[in-house]
């Protein structure tokens, strides 16, 4: 296939998962929604509503699975002219799971990982995900402090899970010495 077909077929491709991305999103938020009306009128309570993020605390680290590939930062732009959807889609699923433990977890200067398992090997570079989404959802949560480097240290990490691409987030104390116990 020569270069010019190549790249014509690329970008076909590259609007269509954008549009299968945006109605996922539109998908997600009428059932939201839903939720939202049914939870109002008691059909639903905040323990029984689903989410597309799992999460568990053992005391110590907190880990947040959502059942997704963490987005490039402007994947959603073209489509929506906004994020918003998008982000509502992260904050709510990440904050939602969350909430749905029971107790409070808060760290007053935490260290967060975040590793996202794509369905294949294909290189992305680290600067270009959309990390704010998870950020912002942590605060919405209440879960760290806030997001300045005094509050907040990220680890961005990638692999490969051909059977369930995901985004893990863990998040635990950050410890005062981290470069020093990295350097070890």
């Amino acid at each position: 296939m020569d270069g010019y077909l190549y790249k014509r077929l690329s970008e076909k491709i590259r609007k269509a998962y954008e549009h299968a991305e945006m109605l996922k999103l539109v998908i997600w938020d009428i059932v939201d929604y839903e939720q939202d009306a049914l939870e109002l009128i008691g059909e639903v309570t905040p323990e029984e509503r689903s989410f597309d993020a799992e999460a568990s605390y053992d005391g110590r680290v907190l880990k947040v699975t959502v059942n997704d590939v963490l987005p490039r930062k402007q994947s959603a732009k073209p489509v929506f002219k906004s994020a918003a959807p998008l982000r509502r889609y992260w904050v709510r699923n990440i904050a939602g799971s969350i909430r749905k433990l029971g107790q409070e977890i808060h760290f007053d200067e935490a260290l967060c990982i975040i590793k996202v398992y794509t369905p294949t090997d294909r290189k992305w570079d680290v600067d270009n995900r959309a990390l704010s989404v998870i950020i912002n959802a942590l605060r919405f949560a209440e879960v760290v402090s806030g997001d300045s480097w005094n509050k907040l240290a990220l680890v961005l990490l990638g692999g490969v899970d051909r059977k369930r691409p995901r985004t893990e987030i863990l998040v635990t104390d950050c410890p005062a010495d981290i470069i020093e116990r990295l350097l070890i």
